[in-house]
């Protein structure tokens, strides 16, 4: 039996931020802790090999949900940099959001933030999706 593989991808279950440090060789997700700026310029580039992938969103706010998305692209910026307005009109960087909304310091804000929902501009934290 012959199976053409160039359109199939197999990932095991596991965090994307895990995913990518494999991609990169940084031996796991701490290996972004102290990584210098080329490591996150190679992360963007790993956009190639996680677009398409369906991903599941950690449930930070507690709903009970299980939401599922398919990653669309990477972002330039990372969670400290890409700033989005609220309803009020204010200006707040993602990681501030999710500290403010959420209670929840990000682990790795440097890290570019993922595109869930193209042409909404609706980005997450890489470190929230698995």
């Amino acid at each position: 039996m012959s199976m053409d593989m160039t359109a199939t991808a197999f990932v095991s279950p596991q965090r994307l931020l895990e995913y990518m440090a494999d991609l990169l060789d940084l031996g796991g997700e701490m290996g972004f802790s102290d990584a210098p700026p080329e490591v996150y310029r190679r992360a963007r580039r790993a956009v190639r090999k996680i677009k398409g992938l369906e991903v599941e969103m950690e449930d930070v706010g507690r709903t009970g949900k299980q939401r599922k998305f398919v990653i669309a692209g990477i972002s330039d910026m990372s969670a400290n940099d890409y700033t989005f307005a609220l309803r009020s009109g204010r200006l707040i960087s993602i990681a501030d959001y999710f500290l403010e909304k959420y209670n929840r310091t990000l682990r790795f804000p440097l890290m570019p933030v993922i595109e869930i929902k193209p042409g909404r501009n609706t980005f997450v934290p890489a470190e929230l999706l698995t």
